[in-house]
């Protein structure tokens, strides 16, 4: 099996409920959108060959950091990433606290889910029609819902959304809409307030305010 990689590197996560945790991010070229010319730039290796290119992030990983699968739909390729994290094991002698973000149109394999600790599920809203059995199903295993918030119309449709799934209101992570640390500086406050409100979690984006970049999961 071969992996698209488009991106690994080691960081924090900047988003959700392991926010500032030491994390190794495993960026996929999973993408799904049917484009005539893609533009994202990726490196088909094997398994075998990412196991190599892993050992240098083990210690981080032994000493607790995350392991994450990130980068459009990833469930896509889950035989894929379930093939990873079989060889990982059987190569380095453990297994990592590991998660997989997902835009919530695949609903995982069960062999899969009892390796990932943690599904992060980011559904695109105003995008596609989002399937709540889908989400349903997803919700079976230990899954959070972080969703970027724009508006009060745009959390009205997330709500709803949400609730046809029954997702409890720990599970769901609010975070203001923005590009650059301006942009979520100027939504943060009333998005803030809205948490509050719905009782529900607010989360930040570390890496607008650390870096001024948008690479969240």
């Amino acid at each position: 099996m071969m992996l698209k990689i488009k991106d690994q590197f080691y960081s924090i996560q900047g988003e959700g409920k392991h926010i500032g945790t030491p994390a190794v991010f495993i960026e996929l070229k999973n993408c799904d959108n049917k484009c005539n010319k893609c533009e994202c730039i990726s490196e088909e290796i094997s398994i075998i060959e990412w196991l190599d290119t892993i050992k240098d992030f083990v210690p981080q990983l032994l000493n607790g950091a995350h392991l994450v699968f990130k980068g459009a739909e990833t469930l896509i390729y889950q035989e894929t990433i379930l093939s990873a994290i079989d060889g990982f094991k059987l190569t380095y002698g453990f297994k990592p606290y590991i998660e997989v973000c997902t835009l919530g149109k695949i609903i995982p394999k069960k062999k899969l889910a009892d390796e990932v600790d943690l599904f992060v599920c980011s559904f695109e809203l105003n995008k596609t029609e989002v399937e709540t059995d889908t989400l349903i199903a997803l919700y079976k295993y230990k899954t959070i819902f972080k969703i970027t918030i724009d508006s009060p119309d745009n959390y009205q449709l997330a709500k709803q959304i949400l609730d046809k799934a029954k997702v409890r209101k720990k599970d769901i992570y609010l975070m203001p809409a923005g590009e650059t640390f301006g942009g979520i500086s100027r939504n943060s406050q009333a998005l803030a307030e809205l948490c509050k409100i719905e009782s529900v979690n607010f989360s930040t984006r570390l890496q607008l305010i650390l870096w001024n970049k948008n690479t969240g999961c």
